[in-house]
């Protein structure tokens, strides 16, 4: 990741360091980020909506895929009644394909984040010292998928960069 400061800006960097990052949230995670301590004013924006751009992943998520063709279907059969002109039309599809997929991505990613808050819940309870071999293989298991999707948002955050 990078952080760009123009010239002219009266912002100093102090110092970056590399440390282990544990959290109650992440647990005791290894990063190659650096934690950056800056110095200077800076004016922050109000937040919008932002800029959308569509998440390439979710074309290997089979249930995504199977409803948006769905979706596509039932376009397809009501846009001659909403929409006469070709580009109407090609503006209509645009505009459902993204309010779909905004609307299926926040709700896999609200799920896969409660998904993450159990197993790590799961995690911290079978953090001692005198687990039996089931719940040493349960443990073992849960830390296995927490690895699996922690590495996937890894790549989508590369992918972003």
């Amino acid at each position: 990741d990078y952080i760009y400061i123009s010239k002219t800006s009266k912002i100093v960097i102090d110092e970056t360091v590399t440390k282990i990052v544990i959290t109650e949230t992440i647990g005791n995670r290894i990063t190659d980020h650096r934690a950056v301590s800056l110095n200077g004013i800076i004016k922050i924006a109000r937040k919008g909506p932002g800029y959308w751009k569509f998440n390439c992943n979710l074309l290997c998520d089979s249930q995504y895929v199977k409803q948006m063709s769905d979706k596509l279907l039932d376009i397809r059969e009501n846009l001659d009644i909403i929409c006469k002109s070709s580009f109407k039309k090609w503006e209509t599809i645009k505009r459902e394909i993204k309010f779909f997929t905004i609307k299926y991505a926040t709700s896999k990613s609200t799920n896969e984040y409660n998904s993450i808050n159990a197993l790590e819940k799961q995690l911290q309870h079978l953090n001692r010292t005198d687990l039996n071999n089931e719940e040493m293989q349960l443990k073992e298991e849960i830390q296995q998928q927490l690895d699996t999707i922690y590495l996937n948002k890894c790549k989508g955050a590369q992918i972003r960069s």
